[in-house]
This record gives structure tokens, sequence and C-alpha cells, in this order.
């Protein structure tokens, strides 16, 4: 398959859009993150992460009115695995910028789209991109005073990024299998469903403030930024969705400096470089190559 986004250049402009979309989306969650410290800090990182799928799935079953006696197997079984992906990787980041750097913990998060960049190459020095990641997430990690988070915000943020690439290619069939955002509601509900249980439990003290403002983050992420990804998915190939994506860690480094104060220092910099510098290479190298199934 080609690169759609190019292909459509000039000819369709939703699909000259499309490139746009991914970038809206990042903006959208991170600043959402950003913002959402304060009610992690009132009500625990579980509870935050519930309240904003709750608002989100009610928002898009309003919008989108999901006709859930007609679907068929194939596309209640994509929706629910989306639906359980996307409440492990949401908890998971959430789980890793509530104990690090947000920069830090997307950059790591990254990792997930790097891989599927990754994927498509075939030449042994295409290994040059994962080394440069590595090394990126190394110098991100690693300062002068030790590591820069402890290993449950690390391993946290690993399982993100495992996630995120699971989230990516069942995104991807679902915009498939359904029209509109219906499948991607069906997703969300599902998702806080699966943390029901889990955020009852771990959330002593509900407060009116709390459930009022993650309505509005709501809105922001996972609200704006699933539905501006999945429009951007139906439309380009995974792997191209990747490299558009590969400024995320550099646009959350940027915001967790301007919304939170978070200073880092030049070598973690340097490594979120290196991180953005290995996706635009992996995806530059991918195009040269015969296309294979995206």
């Amino acid at each position: 398959m080609t690169d759609t986004v190019t292909d459509g250049l000039g000819r369709e402009p939703g699909r000259m859009l499309a490139g746009l979309w991914p970038l809206a989306a990042i903006l959208s969650v991170q600043l959402s993150t950003a913002l959402s410290r304060p009610v992690m800090a009132e009500i625990g990182v579980t509870g935050t992460v519930w309240l904003r799928l709750v608002w989100a799935g009610l928002f898009l079953a309003i919008l989108s009115r999901p006709k859930i006696l007609l679907y068929s197997r194939a596309q209640w079984a994509a929706s629910i695995m989306l639906g359980l992906v996307t409440a492990g990787m949401t908890l998971a980041y959430f789980a890793a910028m509530n104990r690090m750097p947000i920069g830090l913990a997307t950059s790591i998060d990254y990792l997930g789209p790097l891989a599927i960049a990754v994927g498509g190459l075939r030449r042994a020095r295409d290994l040059l991109w994962t080394v440069l990641a590595v090394a990126g997430v190394a110098c991100v990690l690693r300062t002068e005073g030790g590591w820069a988070a402890d290993p449950i915000g690390i391993a946290c943020a690993g399982l993100s990024a495992i996630g995120w690439a699971g989230y990516i290619i069942l995104t991807k069939r679902v915009g498939r299998l359904f029209a509109g955002m219906e499948g991607l509601a069906i997703a969300i509900i599902v998702a806080a469903a699966a943390l029901t249980v889990p955020a009852v439990a771990a959330t002593p003290i509900w407060t009116a403030h709390a459930v009022a403002e993650t309505a509005g983050l709501a809105v922001l992420a996972p609200l704006a930024t699933f539905s501006l990804e999945m429009v951007a998915l139906r439309r380009m190939a995974m792997r191209t969705f990747g490299i558009l994506m590969s400024v995320e860690p550099a646009v959350s480094a940027l915001i967790g400096y301007l919304v939170l104060d978070e200073l880092l220092e030049a070598q973690q910099i340097a490594g979120i470089l290196f991180v953005t510098i290995a996706s635009i290479g992996a995806v530059t190298e991918e195009r040269r190559q015969p296309a294979g199934p995206s």
C-alpha cells in the first residue's frame, strides 16, 4: 500500500488534511494530560482515568448513537478488544506520567508507534533506527543524579507503549468495520466498564469538582484525540501515522514545561530528539522499500 497522504496531494483534500489530524490529536491529548495533574492529586490516577472515559463514552454515544443490535460478531470483537487495550494503555500512561515528567513518559510511550514503523523495515542496516531510539530512551531516563523515574513508573510507561501499538492496529481495524464513530463509542464504553471496579475500589473520595473537571478534560482527550486519530487512520497507513506522531515526545516536553514547569536536562532533551529522529528515519526508509500490508 502506498502512502495515502502523498497519493492524495492535489487530488483529495480530505486525505491532504489527514496529516493535520494526528498533530491536532497530539496537542489535545498532551494539554489534557498536563491539566489532569491536579485532579489526579485529588481523586487518584484510576479515578481520574475512569471518569474521563465515562464522560467520553457518554459524549460519543450521544453523538454517534451506536446501533448495538445490528453489529456483527467481527465488529463486536474488534471494538471490545480496542476498548480493553484503550483501558490498559490509558491507565498505564497516566500512572507513568504521575511518577515522572510527562515528556519522559511520552518518550517511552512512543516506542509503541515506533515499533510499528520499524516493523516495516527489511534491511539489517535499518536496525540503526532502533538503536538510536533505545539510546534516546536511555538518555531520557538516566541523568547525572541517577534514574529520572522509579521502576514502577518506567514499567507503566513500557506497558503503555505496548498498548499504544495495539491501539493503533485495532483503531485502524475498527475504523474499517464501522461507519462514523460508532465503533469508537463502543470501545470507549467498554474501556470505562473495564475500569469501573478498580476505580471505585481505588478512589475513597469523589468530589463534585473532580467530576465536573474531568468532563471538560474528556472533551480534549479521549474524545477529540481518539476521534481525530480514527479519522486519520482511515486515510493513511499505520506506519505513516506513526511518523506523524513522532513529534509527540517533543510536544509533551514543551507542554510539561509551559503548563507544569517541568524542567528537563540537556541530556534528556537530546534523548527526546533521538527518539524523534529515529522515527523519522524509520519511516523514510520504509517509503523507499516495497510496500507491505498496512
